[in-house]
């Protein structure tokens, strides 16, 4: 499980200009994580606080912190524990806040939490619904997708749990007001979806500059969730729930 990557400016479609001294291991200021057995790499990421921006390589037991430097690229800083499940279920919460939030297999953390308390249980943010967050399927952990309601304060997981595949159930966490996040401050709400499965979370806003938190289902349509009507895409009326959307792919070349 390590990390390669290519030097800036250079063509990344090319095998060669990802050579094996741009890799996160296996030297004295990139040391990198297990390289055989039953540690995997999820994803990377990044962390800013007042120490400076963080490239944050996740797996799927710890999470590793690299600070830029300007002579050796990325320098080792910190192992952080408990894992993420993937790169799509961590969750910044900003420049100005120094945290966040993410899901590893056995709850949902604080960045910060994580470094000083490593894996102690009842420091889990997500400490009170463990009963709920037990019945999360833990075979598709992967499925499980995060996003931050700057406006509202709502870091927001959907996650799969019994026997479905896709997340069917949304953990929302109030951060409004919260200058430091603990499990004994922790503020959840547990959403349950009807009639349809989020596959997909993403925070934006609408062309009257309207903040809102947007969802993509498994049956390809998009919706997002309201402060004034609670119904869902279950329910009558799911017509007026909803809109299609046209997607565009990259393109292949420029000519």
């Amino acid at each position: 499980a390590c990390t390669r990557y290519c030097d800036f400016g250079t063509d990344p479609t090319v095998v060669a200009n990802w050579n094996a001294g741009n890799t996160l291991g296996f030297s004295a200021t990139r040391p990198g994580v297990d390289s055989f057995g039953t540690t995997y790499t999820t994803g990377l990421a990044s962390y800013t606080d007042s120490n400076g921006q963080w490239l944050l390589v996740l797996t799927n037991k710890a999470i590793f912190a690299y600070l830029l430097d300007v002579a050796e690229d990325f320098v080792f800083h910190d192992a952080i524990a408990n894992g993420c499940v993937h790169q799509n279920a961590y969750v910044s919460l900003g420049l100005d806040s120094g945290d966040a939030v993410y899901c590893s297999q056995f709850g949902i953390h604080s960045l910060r939490q994580s470094q000083n308390y490593s894996g102690k249980a009842n420091t889990f943010l997500s400490w009170k619904i463990r009963t709920t967050f037990s019945t999360v399927n833990r075979s598709r952990l992967q499925a499980i997708v995060g996003a931050y309601d700057q406006v509202r304060g709502h870091v927001l997981f959907a996650v799969p749990t019994g026997s479905s595949t896709v997340p069917d159930k949304i953990l929302v966490l109030d951060v409004k007001g919260q200058d430091t996040l603990t499990a004994e401050n922790a503020r959840w709400y547990v959403w349950q979806l009807r009639g349809f499965h989020v596959t997909s979370l993403f925070y934006g806003r609408t062309s009257t500059d309207v903040a809102r938190m947007y969802f993509g289902t498994d049956d390809g349509r998009i919706g997002y969730f309201s402060d004034s009507v609670y119904t869902d895409m279950g329910t009558a009326g799911a017509a007026a729930e909803a809109y299609p959307c046209v997607l565009q792919t990259r393109h292949d070349s420029e000519t």
